[in-house]
């Protein structure tokens, strides 16, 4: 599978990035409320 001409991996990489980590932070801070 060829990337088309935009070539947005870095852009995308950190888009993921930066989910994953504002939703684990989500996660974390839930679970702390609950469990504290």
């Amino acid at each position: 599978m060829h990337t088309n001409h935009h070539h947005i991996d870095g852009v995308e990489i950190a888009f993921v990035s930066a989910a994953t980590v504002s939703l684990v932070a989500l996660i974390a801070s839930m679970a702390w409320l609950l469990l504290g």
